[in-house]
């Protein structure tokens, strides 16, 4: 092998040990993911859109959640500042979970949603 060889491969070595490092110390900081509280409202996911046509609304509809116990909202194109089917009537799928409990809410484009549902 000559000088220039050991060198390249020497340098290969070193790169790949330096990104390896600095990996392993971005893993090590990084944020662990959020929890959803066990007690109260948590918005799992959102989706609001016409039959394969949706798009995830989720953070909007969380920004209407009040105190991690109430959502209150209407399943429109001005609340959820999309129109993904114009022309056609959406739906707003919302899974979430009440006090732990997994729970999923389907309403038509139009109607008021407030959760959690009054118990009748």
């Amino acid at each position: 092998m000559k000088m220039n060889d050991l060198l390249s491969a020497g340098s290969l070595l070193f790169y790949f040990l330096v990104v390896a490092v600095l990996v392993s110390v971005a893993l090590l900081f990084r944020r662990p993911p959020a929890i959803p509280a066990l007690s109260g409202l948590y918005i799992h996911c959102a989706l609001y859109g016409h039959t394969s046509c949706f798009v995830d609304v989720t953070d909007t509809v969380r920004s209407f959640v009040r105190k991690g116990r109430t959502l209150e909202m209407c399943a429109s194109n001005s609340d959820l500042g999309v129109d993904p089917a114009k022309g056609d009537n959406k739906h707003l799928k919302i899974f979430y979970s009440l006090d732990g409990k997994p729970l999923v809410e389907v309403v038509s484009e139009g109607t008021k949603i407030m959760l959690p549902r009054k118990r009748r």
